[in-house]
């Protein structure tokens, strides 16, 4: 079997179970142009194999907007939200 060298993100940890985790910053836009606020998730972390690299696991859509209306209860009641992750940022756990 070949090696290959695989870059394990930055500011991604291992938790007590081995999964990979990383704290994601998310820009909240109200009707995709106006900026509301930034939020911040945690999200599992899985290394896709035909892709050859690690990635973020936000889940679906669905899932995604309960998390959000659980942690960020004052945005539960706005509408027409988009949530774009801000890749550029490493956070620390």
């Amino acid at each position: 079997m070949a090696k290959r060298k695989v870059e394990i993100p930055k500011g991604s940890w291992l938790d007590k179970k081995g999964q990979r985790w990383m704290k994601v910053a998310i820009d909240v836009m109200i009707g995709g142009d106006k900026f509301l606020r930034q939020i911040t998730m945690t999200f599992p972390v899985n290394f896709e194999m035909a892709l050859g690299k690690y990635m973020v696991d936000m889940g679906d859509m669905d899932d995604f907007r309960d998390r959000v209306n659980q942690q960020y209860s004052s945005l539960e009641r706005l509408r027409n939200l988009t949530f774009f992750p801000t890749g550029n940022k490493i956070l620390r756990g």
